[in-house]
């Protein structure tokens, strides 16, 4: 994907832009992938919520091998879902605020039990 193909919603219709961070935020057998749209996202300020772009930064981290920013990515432990790995761990609301997330506790709590399955209706 050259730059100047990239799809925007101005050139392709409302949507286009989050189709394409939704397809990339699940794209996660191609992190080369993954990591080149992240920062075709980040070059285009409001392109993306902040808080969108903050949910592919901690996919793009954690497929990378890397320590995430803002607890997006989960992992079942002791019954009750927990952040992967984290940088800072202790200041994990505060970056989280400040991309407009609601505190991690709240999210894991929202967050469907480790091992029950999601009905969506």
């Amino acid at each position: 994907l050259e730059t100047s193909d990239f799809p925007t919603d101005e050139r392709f219709g409302v949507g286009t832009t989050r189709s394409l961070m939704m397809i990339t935020q699940h794209a996660d057998e191609d992190v080369e992938f993954q990591a080149k749209m992240l920062k075709e996202f980040q070059s285009r300020p409001g392109s993306l919520a902040d808080r969108t772009l903050a949910l592919l930064t901690d996919r793009v981290k954690i497929n990378q091998g890397e320590l995430q920013l803002y607890g997006s990515q989960l992992q079942c432990k002791d019954g009750r879902y927990q952040p992967r790995p984290v940088v800072d761990p202790e200041k994990l609301d505060e970056r989280r605020a400040s991309v407009g997330l609601e505190p991690f506790e709240d999210y894991a709590a929202r967050t469907p039990g480790c091992g029950n399955s999601v009905t969506f209706q």
